[in-house]
């Protein structure tokens, strides 16, 4: 995360599918991770279609969930940047 920018600033970056990415690559659905992120289920089916932005606890609660320590992760990039991320995620977990 560039260190110039605060994390509400970079709220503002969100990637919504980045996320549903990352989500999917845990096989979980987004029922599970609402529940254990304490989220209604629609406001998470809105993050990942990019109608809305979480909130930074929110976003931090999500990426808890997820496993996800690098936040810059979820964070608008290109899907040339976002799908390696998520096979190496793939590639790591199965591995587990």
């Amino acid at each position: 995360m560039n260190n110039n920018q605060t994390l509400e600033e970079r709220v503002k970056q969100f990637n919504g599918e980045a996320l549903r990415l990352a989500r999917k690559s845990k096989g979980l659905s987004r029922e599970e991770v609402s529940y254990r992120a304490d989220l209604h289920i629609n406001s998470l089916a809105s993050y990942e279609r990019g109608d809305k932005d979480p909130t930074s606890f929110q976003l931090l609660k999500i990426a808890q969930v997820l496993g996800i320590d690098d936040l810059d992760q979820i964070f608008k990039q290109s899907k040339k940047e976002i799908y390696p991320f998520i096979q190496n995620r793939m590639d790591n977990s199965s591995t587990d």
